[in-house]
C-alpha cells in the first residue's frame, strides 16, 4: 500500500479530538478512504511513534487507540494547514 501524507494527519487530529484516556477507540472510520487503508495507517502511525495504540487482531491491522505520543503532538504542531 502506498502511504497518504494526507490521511496521517487526519488519523492524529481525530485522536487527539476524541481520546479521553479513559477508554480506546476504534479505527477511525473515513467515508473517503477504504477501513483496510485507514487501518493501515493507523499502523504506520503507531509505528513512527505518533499513537500510544495496541494491536489486537494477529495478521490484521486492527488497532485500540488510545492517544497521541509527544511525537504525534509535534508532528501536528509541525504539520499545521
Amino acid at each position: 500500500m502506498k502511504r497518504d501524507m494526507q490521511l496521517i494527519p487526519w488519523i492524529l487530529r481525530h485522536v487527539r479530538c476524541k481520546a479521553d484516556g479513559k477508554a480506546a477507540l476504534p479505527i477511525p472510520d473515513f467515508l473517503e478512504h477504504e477501513l483496510e487503508f485507514v487501518r493501515y495507517h493507523v499502523g504506520l502511525c503507531k509505528e513512527a511513534g505518533f499513537l500510544r495504540a495496541k494491536k489486537i487482531a494477529v495478521g490484521e491491522f486492527d488497532y485500540e487507540i488510545w492517544n497521541l505520543t509527544w511525537d504525534g503532538h509535534e508532528f501536528l504542531e509541525q504539520n499545521r494547514d
